[in-house]
């Protein structure tokens, strides 16, 4: 049978691995298949069969990764009414394609990190769909948990977080059976963005210039550090690159949500950074309204604006290694990190 190629991390793949695939789940007959251009790692596959539209998702990067996505999409879909793809189906028998996959259903709308679509827009519907995405975040963090944690395959539930893992993240690390004493999130967060900092600097991707201005930004947000949050659910790579949205009845709503490898509990603040630095690159009043939708049913607490800042850094520092590291920059690569970063900070710390 021949085969065809659905990228670099899939490889050449034929209808009978689909077709036995679908029959290990009774998903209907293959009609076709259609690779999934966007997105940076290429796991997915869109898969039309007898019995509708499903994605194959394949090739995980790490052992943890789908069983942690099942746990969340199953908590999302019990929880609240987003739209996330349910039942996500997990088979992690390696016997078909040689490794493990999910098949999950394909869900309605238009990818947002499609230029065909989006770009050819009106002002007024890329403005609705920041509003929609705010208000789909609010519900997303109003799922809470007694702790701040990831998902741990091993014990099925949420596990404390804890800094060596966290510095580590997503790689895993050993653990043993004497943890470390668990750091509030407060003191925990500001070690890991101090982390994040002193690597870029240690292979000479920011200055010592930089670093003090970083550490600067920590300092002030230690100052308005607490505790006083319920934790809540966190994706920490929420943005139009993992959504799909529609129209109904004229209004603009968040129709999809994917990309559960990196959810967690945590301080829900921190997960308005990645939305709102992506806005930021195409409208400053595209962020305003996404925030201000969000904080119509998400209340701000005191001194929200030195947090935020903080998160913001981490935020840029993480995306300016990705982007330097794969060769991905999309800005000026003349820019030191320090003037790329500064506009999103200045948005973060002056948001009230």
């Amino acid at each position: 049978m021949p085969q065809h190629h659905y990228g670099q991390r899939l490889g050449m793949l034929d209808d009978q691995q689909f077709q036995a695939a679908l029959d290990r789940f009774r998903l209907g007959t293959l009609l076709h298949t259609e690779p999934i251009t966007s997105g940076n790692f290429g796991q997915n596959v869109f898969v039309t069969t007898s019995q509708g539209e499903f994605v194959l998702r394949g090739s995980p990067h790490f052992d943890w990764q789908f069983p942690t996505e099942q746990f969340f999409a199953y908590l999302l879909h019990e929880k609240s009414q987003l739209p996330i793809p349910w039942p996500y189906l997990l088979d992690e028998r390696k016997d078909i394609f040689g490794w493990s996959y999910v098949l999950m259903p394909r869900l309605p709308g238009y990818q947002t990190a499609d230029p065909q679509f989006y770009d050819t827009l009106p002002e007024l519907d890329r403005r609705h769909i920041a509003q929609a995405m705010g208000t789909a975040l609010a519900e997303l963090h109003s799922i809470s948990w007694p702790i701040c944690g990831r998902y741990d395959p091993l014990t099925q539930t949420i596990q404390p977080l804890q800094l060596q893992q966290e510095l580590a993240w997503p790689f895993p690390t050993a653990t043993s059976l004497q943890q470390p004493p668990q750091l509030p999130f407060s003191q925990l967060i500001v070690k890991v963005v101090r982390h994040h900092l002193e690597k870029q600097a240690s292979v000479n991707a920011i200055t010592n210039q930089e670093v003090n201005w970083g550490t600067q930004i920590i300092e002030q947000a230690v100052q308005a550090a607490d505790d006083d949050f319920q934790p809540a659910l966190v994706h920490a790579d929420y943005s139009k690159h993992n959504l799909v949205v529609e129209r109904l009845h004229g209004q603009w709503r968040v129709s999809g949500i994917f990309d559960l490898m990196g959810f967690f509990f945590g301080n829900s603040e921190m997960d308005l950074a990645r939305p709102v630095a992506t806005l930021l690159e195409e409208d400053k009043s595209r962020a305003e309204l996404f925030l201000q939708a969000y904080h119509q049913a998400h209340q701000i607490r005191p001194s929200f604006a030195s947090r935020f800042a903080m998160y913001m850094l981490m935020d840029r520092l993480v995306i300016w290694a990705f982007a330097k590291s794969s060769q991905k920059r999309w800005w000026d690569e003349n820019l030191t990190f320090q003037q790329w970063a500064e506009p999103f900070i200045s948005f973060a710390s002056q948001y009230v």
